[in-house]
């Protein structure tokens, strides 16, 4: 019950966002490294864990939010389960984040 209809969550959180946000504001992205063992699982690959310090087996989901700098606050947009990669082409530090950032941004965007 109560989960039968589909809910359009980014643009509900794009309308608090106009609602409550100053104009002081910066995008957040956070991508997440989640622990996951299995062969079934969709998506389930090779991420970065920042807490490990290397690549591991699990999936990863991106949090994006809206930063509201004078608020000290952030306000959650979406988050989007990141594509697996093969082993071999996976890249570390401020180049995956790069490539991240460039995935999600353009993920929706027309080819």
């Amino acid at each position: 019950m109560g989960f039968e209809r589909d809910f359009d969550f980014l643009t509900f959180n794009i309308l608090l966002v106009e609602q409550y946000c100053g104009a002081n504001c910066i995008l957040g992205f956070d991508p997440t490294y989640l622990n996951k063992s299995g062969k079934h699982t969709p998506g389930i690959g090779y991420f970065y864990s920042g807490t490990a310090g290397k690549h591991k087996r699990g999936l990863e989901i991106a949090g994006i939010a809206v930063v509201d700098v004078d608020q000290n606050t952030a306000y959650h947009l979406e988050a989007i389960q990141t594509p697996s990669a093969r082993k071999s082409t996976l890249e570390d530090g401020p180049e995956y984040c790069g490539s991240l950032c460039e995935h999600h941004c353009l993920q929706d965007q027309p080819s």
